[in-house]
């Protein structure tokens, strides 16, 4: 395809005369198609989007798929590499000129990657964020755009809650399964765990300690994240604590075992009293001491020796016998 015949094709669209564009494009052989879609860094998939010219760019798209299984590559895949040519520029003109249905069709979930993409560049201006803020179809993208800060850092989540009322983030942690509190402790970020709390109401925190605290602490003890378990530990009275750590059974004391975590570990024995120490030790069948044994953490089992007494001792090391004996 020459420049001529792709200025009358970019000419047909900005006249408004899709009919003619359509029939001209369908007109084309497959390898005309992708020369005038990759044509100069794929300027036109991204001036159609800038547009608003939803129709154009789902064809596009369907010849960028049908060119990409043709060299088996994956359909989701296929579409970062021409999004990406332009730094998303189709789909930030797109935002900026309020066309809504081609900020839809790029945030299209099928496109799991493009989406993701897509969210990244939203929450990094906060004219984006509050363009999807004010349109009631894009609201449902509000808790993924607090999650994906929470993924990123500090500085992510507090320009998107500088655009969003505070009742929005609350509603979020109260809504959510997996959350802002869980996704910080994943990524061992104590600022973020510190930041969130700090912009709760005691009721929210009240819900926080309840249902987010015990399973956060569980998926930082799975990851051995020392500084998300001293940030949550931080924020909470001696009763809570017992609450929180005594969550399905000590989960959180047994999985810092499991994996050799010997920080984590310390860290839950000097949190617990007297009395929830001995529950910790004996739960699930002395658990903790079990599994830290086989998986040979031999820190964690020299630790646990040492903090137990005589006879509690000898019952951690039979339920280890008896666990090999049923294997």
């Amino acid at each position: 395809m020459n420049q001529d015949e792709k200025e009358r094709l970019i000419a047909l669209c900005e006249q408004g005369r899709f009919n003619e564009f359509n029939s001209v494009f369908a007109s084309l052989e497959m390898k005309q198609k992708m020369d005038f879609i990759q044509a100069d860094n794929f300027y036109c998939f991204h001036f159609f989007a800038s547009k608003g010219y939803t129709n154009i760019l789902e064809e596009m798209v369907k010849c960028i798929f049908k060119n990409a299984n043709a060299e088996e590559w994956d359909e989701d895949e296929a579409l970062i590499f021409p999004f990406e040519a332009r730094q998303g520029e189709g789909f930030k003109k797109a935002l900026e000129n309020h066309h809504i249905e081609t900020v839809k069709f790029f945030l299209d979930e099928d496109f799991t990657h493009l989406h993701n993409k897509c969210v990244e560049i939203i929450i990094e201006n906060t004219q984006y964020i509050s363009l999807v803020y004010q349109q009631p179809t894009l609201k449902c993208l509000i808790p993924e755009m607090i999650n994906f800060a929470c993924y990123c850092d500090l500085e992510t989540l507090k320009r998107v809650l500088s655009v969003l009322p505070i009742e929005v983030l609350m509603e979020v942690v109260a809504d959510s399964a997996w959350g802002p509190f869980e996704i910080a402790s994943y990524n061992n970020a104590p600022d973020i765990i510190s930041y969130l709390w700090s912009q709760c109401s005691e009721r929210i925190q009240r819900i926080i300690i309840r249902v987010h605290f015990p399973q956060s602490l569980i998926v930082a003890a799975k990851n051995a994240n020392t500084e998300a378990i001293q940030a949550i530990l931080a924020l909470l009275g001696e009763k809570q604590k017992i609450e929180v750590l005594s969550f399905e059974d000590y989960n959180t004391f047994v999985y810092a075992a499991d994996r050799g975590a010997l920080a984590i570990v310390k860290l839950i024995w000097e949190a617990l009293p007297q009395a929830q120490r001995i529950e910790a030790l004996n739960a699930s069948n002395f658990a903790a001491y079990r599994l830290a044994t086989q998986n040979r953490q031999a820190q964690v089992v020299s630790f646990l020796e040492s903090i137990t007494p005589e006879i509690q001792r000898k019952k951690m090391k039979e339920a280890v016998l008896q666990t090999v004996s049923k294997k």
